[in-house]
This record gives C-alpha cells, structure tokens and sequence, in this order.
C-alpha cells in the first residue's frame, strides 16, 4: 500500500520533473528560514484580487526589476520594502500607486495569519515526517515477525524505503524523493523491530517463569 502513488499522483505520471533532494535537512532550514518569499493577501472588498507583500528587503535596482515582472494574473498591487526605510508600491503593470490608492493599501497591513505562514508550513512538514516514522513502525514489527536473520529484520525498511523514494523518482509525477524521508522511515522500522524484539523477551521470560510457579 506504501508503494501505490496517491491517487492525486495517477494523471501526473510522466509529466512531472524529477528532482532528489540529498541533504536531509535541506526542508528544515527551508522552513526554518526567517525570511518569507512573499505573502499574497486578498482584499477584502474585491473578489479575486490580491496584494503581494513582498518578505525581503530590495536594493533600489532589484523594486526595479521587480517592478518589471509584476503580472496582472498574478496580483494587482505589489509592495516591496526598501533597504533602505521605507517600500514600494506599483500595480499589476509596474506603474506606481496614486496616493490616495496607496493610502488606503497601507491602512491594510498584512494579517498576523499571513505574516507567520512559515510557522503553518514547518508544523505540516514535521507532522509528515512523524507520520512516514509511524507508518514504518509496524513494517519493522512484521519483519522482526517474519525473519530469523537479523540483517534481513534490519534492512527491510530502509530498503522499502529507498525504493519508495526511487519509485517516486521514476514516476516523474512532480513529487520530491529526500535522503530525510529515508532516513525517518528507517527510524521508524528500527523503533518497531525494538519494540517486538523487546516484546518477545518479555514474553519469553514470563513464559520461562511460568512452569517454575506452577510446580510451587
């Protein structure tokens, strides 16, 4: 079940890039970084239309290359701080604002929700990981279950894991294969051949116990 795609992938097969993120901390500092790309905010009284709050600090010439490739499917008015104090502001064609627009733009700022977006984004992607940890804890209980060798017992899930992330790859469906996910799904495997190998202990050892009571 682990190595079907989600349905979602099916029609995307083949039409995607491929791409194999080796650092595995590469989401992390991604998530963890202080400064957004930028926030799209609708306005409240227009459907469908929004402002671009752009996150970083500009030079001069960069608002002006950003002012270049503003596009009106994209937002209608964009806003850019400055390096130096102060922002810009330009609508969907890199024109500048007239006052009284940008009066009433800046009476807007930003929602708190859309400021700490990045917070949102890094809790969804720990919550993936402690999930694909989870779903390859019972794989490591089965393999503790079903081999003798402890080599086999220990290398089923990193080995299931590789080839998830190498299906992926292959399928070409837009999704990402990373080192990281391998390497918590082989976490979670071991935690379970622990688990059911410090399980049939106890049951062996209550097991041995037993007879020696019933001779009392």
């Amino acid at each position: 079940m682990i190595l079907v795609p989600p349905i979602s992938d099916i029609s995307k097969i083949g039409e995607g890039d491929r791409a194999v993120n080796w650092n595995p901390f590469v989401s992390y500092e991604e998530e963890q970084s202080d400064e957004l790309e930028g926030s799209y905010v609708p306005l409240p009284d227009i459907d469908d239309t929004y402002v671009y709050y752009g996150a970083q600090e500009l030079s001069r010439e960069q608002a002006e290359e950003a002012r270049h490739q503003a596009d009106p499917s994209d937002a209608a008015y964009y806003r850019y701080p400055l390096a130096g104090g102060g922002a810009v502001w330009f609508d969907s064609h890199g024109r500048d604002l007239d006052t009284e627009t940008r009066a009433e733009l800046s009476e807007q700022n930003p929602p708190k929700e859309y400021v700490s977006v990045h917070d949102a984004t890094e809790g969804l992607v720990a919550a993936e990981k402690i999930l694909n940890l989870l779903i390859f804890i019972p794989i490591g209980i089965v393999a503790f279950a079903s081999f003798s060798s402890w080599w086999a017992r220990l290398c089923v899930g990193p080995v299931l894991s590789v080839a998830v992330e190498t299906g992926q790859w292959l399928m070409s469906a837009g999704r990402v294969s990373e080192t990281a996910d391998v390497i918590v799904n082989s976490a979670g495997h071991i935690v379970g051949v622990l688990m059911a190998a410090v399980s049939a202990m106890l049951v062996g050892r209550l097991a041995a116990r037993s007879p020696k009571r019933l001779d009392r």
